[in-house]
């Protein structure tokens, strides 16, 4: 798991940045992820909307 990768290998991260298809935006609001641009959320017809997720978030949505 990526969570794990700090603690086993030594690798250091933030978070995880996505660009997201529309179709998949209400899966990584669901969970724990947010739009990194607020203007993103309100736009429409866009390919992707880019959403992200601290490294603290992660470990409480998925720890």
């Amino acid at each position: 798991m990526l969570l794990d990768i700090g603690t086993e290998h030594g690798v250091a991260f933030a978070g995880v940045v996505v660009d997201s298809i529309p179709d998949a935006i209400d899966f990584y609001l669901k969970n724990g992820f947010g739009y990194v641009n607020l203007q993103e959320e309100k736009a429409m017809n866009r390919e992707t909307y880019k959403l992200g997720i601290s490294y603290d978030d992660m470990l409480k949505a998925y720890d």
